[in-house]
């Protein structure tokens, strides 16, 4: 297994394998990514969508394989936050999250108002 998808909201990527480097950029949930390197608590990953190598807390990560990730069916959160109903409840997932079942919640019928005002709540 030389892949990974991020099974978090998002997580940072770092310019080396500590809690302390350098944020370089996020992966985001459902991203994919090949894995380089396995060292302890840490993993280095090239991502797929941009290219961005880094370092993630390799429980963010979960190993999959070539055919596996060939095989997924993906929707691509479009909106600012969408909830998706996940086996431990409802979770807020950002724009440029992959899922691969479909989105409950859509923002789109609403004004950006009502829409910041609706994210909110699901916080609460």
């Amino acid at each position: 297994m030389n892949k990974g998808i991020c099974i978090v909201t998002v997580a940072p990527v770092r310019a080396e394998g500590s809690d302390r480097a350098e944020i370089v950029t996020e992966i985001l949930f459902g991203e994919s990514a090949d894995i380089l390197e396995v060292n302890k608590n840490w993993t280095k990953i090239k991502m797929h969508y941009d290219g961005y190598e880094g370092w993630m807390d390799t429980k963010q990560l979960k190993p999959v394989t070539d055919e596996e990730l060939a095989n997924r069916k993906v929707t691509v959160v479009t909106e600012d936050f969408s909830s998706v109903l996940m086996n431990d409840g409802k979770t807020l997932l950002s724009m440029g999250s992959e899922v691969e079942f479909p989105v409950v919640a859509s923002r789109r019928s609403h004004d950006v108002r009502e829409s910041i005002a609706l994210t909110a709540k699901e916080f609460l």
